[in-house]
């Protein structure tokens, strides 16, 4: 059973392509039915006895959370809401994981170690292992899995020769990517590059024939701060590898993405996509990969190749499998 929210927000469609996938990996091996079900609504209140509902009336063995805010509230309750849902599935012989998109989450953190210590399994979408570990305390951790909010759809890849725009560059919504997008857009019109900035389109669609028409895309991945709670942590982590990264790939630009450890250990940093410290070293390999396209060209398509093969795969949902889904 997989179940998340639905109040209209960022991960809605990530979560229902999460959905897509476990259940197109479920019905290649056994063939069972996936039971989703989605909490409709910013509600605060009752998500954890609506989910332990589910549980005692469908009975899965395995629970797929794609949102701590259904395991609980924040604070002491939200502690004693997460062992009432361990015990309700021991009772029901069901095994759970939870899917964090954030992982300095500090609800999602906490929970997340709980349900990890009594041998749950927790889905980093944006870090690796280490990181779920050293600033989270997840002990049975899996990450990055951010093909897991992908679908794998092949499509004709436009080469840079057809591409009209030069460069994207995110949305400058926060610190501090903020900074970096206005720097980099101020030199990038005063030098003649052709520019287009996230947040002007009206709707995914647009975004993505863009996002297909243009050369190089640029991906920050310093985790926002000043937006909720005190992110990042005093002691990290400050980067995280943002599903834009993926985004890029599957449009076929070449991605320049700023340096994150989790992202390299699903691409290779030179072939597969292009690295950058700071907002010199980004304006730098703008120049440089826009006097040198047939090189921008072949480490674009190399990464589009690399992402249709990592999202087709579905390594981390196929690991569950093979350590044993009780089904």
């Amino acid at each position: 059973m997989f179940v998340y929210r639905d109040f209209g927000n960022s991960n809605l469609n990530a979560l229902r392509n999460i959905g897509f996938n476990i259940d197109r990996i479920i019905k290649d091996k056994f063939q069972p039915k996936l039971n989703v079900r989605i909490r409709y609504g910013n509600v605060f209140f009752g998500n954890a006895k609506w989910l332990r509902k589910q549980i005692k009336t469908l009975k899965p063995n395995y629970l797929v959370v794609g949102d701590p805010q259904l395991i609980g509230i924040p604070g002491p309750i939200g502690l004693i809401q997460t062992f009432l849902l361990i015990r309700t599935c021991r009772k029901s012989h069901c095994s759970i994981s939870l899917i964090l998109f954030d992982l300095p989450d500090p609800q999602g953190s906490l929970f997340g170690s709980l349900i990890s210590r009594y041998g749950g399994k927790v889905f980093s979408v944006c870090n690796d292992q280490i990181e779920c570990l050293k600033f989270s305390n997840l002990v049975n951790a899996v990450g990055p899995a951010l093909e897991m909010c992908f679908i794998a759809k092949h499509e004709t890849r436009i080469t840079y020769e057809h591409r009209t725009i030069d460069v994207h560059l995110p949305r400058p919504s926060y610190s501090p990517r903020k900074e970096l997008v206005e720097i980099v857009a101020r030199q990038s019109l005063s030098d003649g590059i052709n520019i287009s900035i996230g947040g002007a389109l009206n709707t995914y669609e647009e975004y993505e024939t863009s996002l297909k028409n243009t050369k190089i895309v640029v991906v920050t991945n310093s985790i926002i701060s000043n937006c909720v709670g005190k992110w990042p942590l005093p002691d990290g982590p400050f980067t995280h590898a943002v599903a834009y990264n993926f985004e890029a790939l599957r449009a076929g630009a070449l991605l320049l993405s700023q340096d994150c450890d989790a992202f390299k250990q699903l691409f290779k940093d030179g072939v597969e996509f292009q690295s950058f410290s700071d907002h010199f070293d980004l304006y730098e390999k703008i120049n440089f990969f826009l006097k040198n396209e047939v090189l921008l060209n072949k480490i674009a398509e190399q990464g589009y190749l690399k992402y249709h093969q990592v999202v087709s795969n579905q390594s981390i949902l196929k690991s569950l499998l093979k350590n044993g889904i009780p089904v």
